[in-house]
């Protein structure tokens, strides 16, 4: 796709929708008096030719397109009567589903956001100010690196070079020196409505991004941003896949998601969005890894009993993660059978009523943003947080590690995937289990079984 195209952005004027609402299949843009509504089509091959006939119908419509998996947005005056046009015959017969993507979901806790009560001084005292610098110390109390790197093993062998990794969030604060040297800005593109920059203005993609570069500290970097401040639009996230997929990227990182349920009809639109997309994905050769999410839920019995998928970490072609805590699925972690790693993620635990620091993890956090953990001796540009979100980050960049190793190309990621499978640390069950996957990864097993 032509770059000029891209920075462009066929979807630009999205609504930003607020975070988990469940919105009607028409939403109002009370601002410009607009309705939108999202159409995805059986035959994608259609598309020009159904939006050619909307727009000869009323010329008022605006329709943006994602091509690549179907999908259009028309947005239009909230007095033309949509359904009227939408049923006509030609239109109607070619419609696969019609209603509004919504929102996606990435939560990032933190001290900011909990009762956290008081902590012990020795466990703060090792992130104040020392004789460590700032960067040596975040590297010092990367205990969950240690964990999957057989403390650091791996990462003399393998250092994921050679590989790109787009990471699909809200961004990346550029000029983190934890960051420096490994974004890729060459592909880098804003989603988010009116906003081009890829600047990190939340502060979960930096996040992110820091334990993409700990664990493989060679490989590139390429941001595409769907999350503006405090949410985000799922066509943003769909159209980022697809683009990142023609990129030319190896891995897809989505630390974030949204619950939609398969037998309501506006939400069916947005779970075959993203099937489409991951698809796309795949006959691209790109690897699509997700969190499976923060809500402590059986996915399988969740889907049984409230047919709800968490999109995209349950669907079928995504190389989904959970978290564990110790030997422990962590408190908070999805599982279920798409479920196909595990990695730390931290916890919220507590010790004779005081707050247990040393579960959580220490991020990176936006230069430019107040962690407002000043009170705690915790430099600007650092944070801590857990989740599922820290958990695939740690899967993407172990595989870019292996493929870095093995120096396997784009069509032999699946070989990747295999030695790291295969040399798991088996937890739970004995064998695959719905809530470890294989297990919690060891790179440096999966590099030493050359």
């Amino acid at each position: 796709m032509d770059k000029l195209m891209k920075k462009a952005k066929c979807f630009l004027g999205l609504a930003v929708l607020t975070v988990l609402c469940c919105l009607p299949a028409d939403v109002v843009k009370a601002e410009q008096n607009t309705i939108q509504r999202d159409l995805l089509l059986k035959n994608k091959e259609m598309i020009n030719e159904i939006k050619g006939s909307i727009e000869e119908t009323d010329s008022r419509i605006e329709i943006a397109v994602i091509e690549e998996i179907g999908l259009m947005r028309l947005t239009y005056p909230s007095e033309i009567d949509i359904d009227c046009i939408l049923q006509n015959e030609h239109i109607a017969e070619n419609i696969e589903e019609s209603g509004k993507l919504p929102d996606i979901e990435q939560v990032m806790p933190s001290l900011q956001s909990i009762d956290a009560g008081p902590m012990p001084e020795d466990q703060l005292e090792r992130y104040h100010r020392s004789r460590m610098s700032e960067e040596e110390l975040f590297y010092e109390n990367a205990w969950h690196v240690d964990s999957i790197t057989n403390n650091g093993l791996s990462l003399e062998q393998a250092t994921g070079e050679g590989v790109r990794i787009a990471l699909i969030d809200s961004g990346v604060d550029v000029d983190h020196p934890i960051l420096s040297g490994k974004i890729d800005l060459e592909d880098a593109v804003s989603f988010v409505s009116e906003d081009e920059s890829i600047a990190d203005t939340n502060g979960h993609g930096t996040m992110v991004a820091g334990i993409i570069a700990q664990v493989a500290p060679d490989a590139k970097i390429t941001p595409y941003r769907v999350i503006s401040a405090a949410s985000g639009d799922s066509a943003w996230t769909i159209q980022a896949m697809i683009q990142a997929a023609d990129d030319g990227n190896d891995l897809i990182n989505m630390s974030l998601g949204t619950y939609k349920a398969a037998d309501i009809e506006d939400e069916l639109l947005t779970i075959k969005a993203f099937e489409r997309a991951i698809e796309y994905a795949e006959e691209k050769h790109v690897l699509v890894v997700a969190s499976t999410g923060n809500k402590s839920l059986n996915m399988d019995t969740y889907y049984e009993e409230e047919h709800i998928k968490h999109l995209p970490g349950s669907l079928s072609g995504v190389i989904a993660v959970s978290s564990n805590n110790g030997d422990e699925l962590a408190s908070y972690s999805n599982f279920g059978s798409n479920t196909r790693f595990c990695a730390p993620g931290g916890d919220l635990v507590y010790l004779n009523d005081m707050l247990d620091l040393s579960k959580w993890i220490y991020c990176i956090y936006p230069t430019n943003m107040d962690n407002g953990l000043s009170v705690l001796g915790v430099p600007q540009g650092y944070t801590f947080s857990y989740g599922t979100s820290l958990s695939a980050p740690q899967i993407t960049a172990a595989i870019a590690d292996v493929m870095d190793f093995y120096g396997l190309e784009a069509a032999h990621k699946d070989t990747a995937l295999q030695y790291l499978e295969d040399t798991c640390l088996d937890l739970g069950e004995i064998g695959y289990d719905i809530k470890f996957g294989h297990g919690k990864i060891d790179i440096y097993q999966a590099i030493m079984k050359k």
